[in-house]
């Protein structure tokens, strides 16, 4: 029926306030962000149809006439004031980081064209193409005083991945760098220069992929990016 809940927890374990909202269809909800001043709450369109799973069809099942959906509220405000945006091509299985300046909202993370994941076929059993192919590190931008206006949408051409990571202590502030899984290795982003680098793992005489890389500050006090990422490597 299309409900979801926003729960704040707070550090001592306490739920400190949880609301119900209604998603615009029944859909994927796999991430999300939050920044000091907003929540972003994403859906994704691989639905749920309680019917189609009664006649014996998947759980979940692409459908093609919906767009990914972007809901983002003030932390201040309630679940009421969810303002949802259509963003084309934009299907986000993880993010990066996310900041607010004023009221503009920025969201980082890997958008694919389509189904990103393609183990589940579209609503009609059909298998679709698989888009993680095409999963590109993207930076998306709401101007809430604007809530008509279009959703910015600039891809960092070089990093196409997934399972994206960055220096979390720069967490919903902007930064400069971050790290994701290639489909040889480990890529390296530099939002400042826009260059990226890859660590190869996959070759002919020693094959491996990375899982999510995780950062590891040199120390508390040393600068953005300055310390070590660690990656579980399948061979």
């Amino acid at each position: 029926r299309n409900e979801m809940a926003l729960t704040v927890i707070d550090r001592a374990g306490k739920v400190v306030r949880q609301e119900e909202l209604q998603m615009p269809y029944p859909g994927v909800c796999h991430d999300f962000q939050v920044t000091r001043e907003h929540v972003i709450i994403a859906v994704m369109p691989l639905t749920v149809d309680v019917a189609r799973m009664k006649a014996g069809g998947d759980f979940y099942a692409w459908d093609p006439s919906l767009q990914p959906m972007y809901g983002v509220m003030p932390r201040s405000g309630t679940t009421a004031d969810l303002k949802w945006h259509a963003v084309p091509g934009a299907m986000i299985a993880h993010f990066m980081n996310a900041w607010s300046e004023g009221d503009r909202v920025f969201v980082d993370g890997f958008a694919a064209p389509g189904n990103s994941f393609a183990f589940f076929k579209d609503v009609n059993g059909n298998p679709t193409p698989n888009a993680i192919a095409d999963s590109r590190l993207t930076r998306l931008s709401f101007d809430l005083a604007r809530p008509r206006s279009e959703v910015g949408f600039a891809p960092f051409a070089a990093a196409v991945g997934e399972m994206p990571k960055f220096d979390d202590r720069r967490a919903m502030q902007p930064y400069r760098y971050g790290w994701h899984k290639t489909f040889d290795g480990i890529g390296m982003v530099d939002w400042q220069t826009g260059a990226h680098r890859v660590h190869q793992l996959l070759n002919t005489d020693n094959p491996g992929m990375a899982q999510e890389p995780v950062f590891v500050p040199r120390s508390r006090d040393a600068d953005e990016g300055d310390g070590y990422v660690i990656a579980v490597v399948n061979r």
